[in-house]
């Protein structure tokens, strides 16, 4: 943390990432992405938040626009 103020390029990016988590499937899919072992999550491992694939998929868009989830495919 800084001795500053934010500067107005912080308080965007950190808006949108605060905008990004103001939900109640995001929140707790953010916390089981950043806390699943390994350091990478497939959706297969968290898809037991209640919601339906393409919802999931959604949520999870929503987290990575402002940076909050890397995305990629596994080689099968």
């Amino acid at each position: 943390m800084t001795e500053r103020p934010l500067t107005a390029e912080e308080a965007e990016r950190t808006a949108a990432m605060f905008k990004a988590l103001d939900d109640a499937v995001r929140l707790p899919l953010f916390s089981a992405v950043a806390s699943h072992q390994g350091g990478e999550a497939c959706v297969c491992d968290i898809s037991d938040v209640g919601v339906s694939q393409p919802t999931l998929s959604h949520h999870l868009k929503q987290l990575e626009e402002p940076g909050l989830r890397a995305s990629g495919q596994r080689d099968t």
